[in-house]
């Protein structure tokens, strides 16, 4: 939809992602550090951003996970989650609710999943496989994946996640507005259908939008297999989910 494969104007490039997100790192050295996750297809860095008041140390804090790109053709993604991270550091002792969720939170921001997608403006990594297809929790090779967790982006993905203790994992799509919550795979319920749906409601009804739809990912949206979001909450335990932020990608 954005003609020629190139960024559409007035948006980030991944360049400029990652200048912006080393530029936080080191102007809010106390608050702000920049991890490298590994190397994705076209030998792009992976990095994700943690805020938190002593970003350097692993405090006895709720860890909660925002990341955004993992489809590279969807650019809010991306685009609000370093928007996200610089709010978050410029208004850090002066804004008291950001300032008290830095202080009591580890908030890590994962702001380009799939940036080979995101440079060449395509849903596909560069072996043309759908990351949110290719993870692990009852994967059956949608997405042109030829195994779980068959590609680097998806193993860098998949050790994130297990690397730390995600209370609520939050995954940033746009092509329509809908809060997806698991499960994708299947049609019957979670265990934990009314927590979801719970947050989901608190979530929709804060969020700023206009009656924002949301619900289980097989009946609301459409069934999927091997989504970040199922083997989040279905291997990890977290509270994961998708949420659909724009009509337009």
């Amino acid at each position: 939809s954005f003609g020629p494969r190139g960024v559409p104007s007035g948006y980030y490039t991944v360049d400029e992602l990652n200048e912006i997100a080393d530029s936080l790192s080191v102007n809010f050295p106390d608050i702000c550090t920049l991890h490298p996750l590994g190397v994705a297809t076209g030998f792009n860095q992976l990095y994700a951003l943690k805020i938190s008041d002593n970003s350097s140390s692993d405090e006895n804090e709720a860890e909660v996970m925002f990341d955004g790109g993992i489809h590279g053709d969807e650019i809010g993604g991306p685009e609000n989650m370093i928007r996200f991270a610089r709010d978050l550091c410029l208004q850090y002792g002066t804004d008291p609710q950001i300032t008290d969720l830095v202080n009591n939170r580890e908030i890590w921001i994962y702001y380009c999943v799939n940036p080979y997608g995101r440079d060449n403006m395509t849903r596909y990594n560069a072996n043309g496989v759908d990351i949110n297809r290719d993870g692990g929790y009852m994967w059956n090779g949608e997405g042109n994946s030829p195994a779980a967790f068959s590609q680097p982006e998806t193993k860098a993905y998949r050790n994130f996640l297990t690397d730390n203790q995600f209370a609520i994992h939050c995954s940033y799509h746009s092509g329509t507005e809908f809060i997806s919550f698991p499960w994708s795979y299947r049609e019957d319920p979670t265990h934990d259908h009314a927590i979801h749906d719970f947050l989901a409601s608190l979530y929709a009804s804060s969020s700023g939008y206009d009656d924002i739809p949301y619900g289980q990912g097989f009946t609301g949206m459409y069934a999927i297999n091997g989504s970040t979001k199922d083997f989040g909450y279905g291997a990890l335990g977290s509270i994961s989910w998708s949420v659909e932020i724009s009509v337009s990608k």
